[in-house]
């Protein structure tokens, strides 16, 4: 697993309880492969809630024990200096965790901007 970022394998190797993110590119299931333990999935509430549920379950078959629910994110950054630098993933990078699904429909317009505590 090459794409795993330092800070999971800090996780894996101090017993951490680890919580991947739904935009990680690792997936759920090679994080999952790589040994046992307790872990989550952080995920975003799209208006699309068939995405939420495949996601949900992709996430359950792996074996995550929880959710983490992001709901304090209107919309994507508006990130000035990945704009400036024309910023993308390298080619060899993808979000795992969306493979199969269109990404083209996962921006600003997709994440349930409504949402609240009450």
């Amino acid at each position: 697993m090459q794409t795993c970022t330092c800070n999971f394998w800090c996780a894996i190797l101090s017993s951490t309880k680890e919580t991947l993110s739904s935009w990680a590119t690792s997936s759920v299931e090679e994080v999952a492969s790589t040994r046992p333990g307790i872990r989550s999935f952080q995920l975003y509430v799209y208006k699309d809630r068939n995405v939420v549920a495949q996601l949900v379950r992709r996430a359950e078959r792996a074996g995550f024990k929880a959710i983490a629910l992001t709901a304090d994110t209107p919309r994507l950054g508006h990130r000035e200096v990945d704009i400036k630098n024309r910023f993308t993933l390298p080619p060899f990078l993808t979000w795992k965790n969306f493979e199969g699904l269109d990404l083209g429909k996962m921006d600003k317009v997709v994440i349930q901007m409504g949402l609240c505590w009450t």
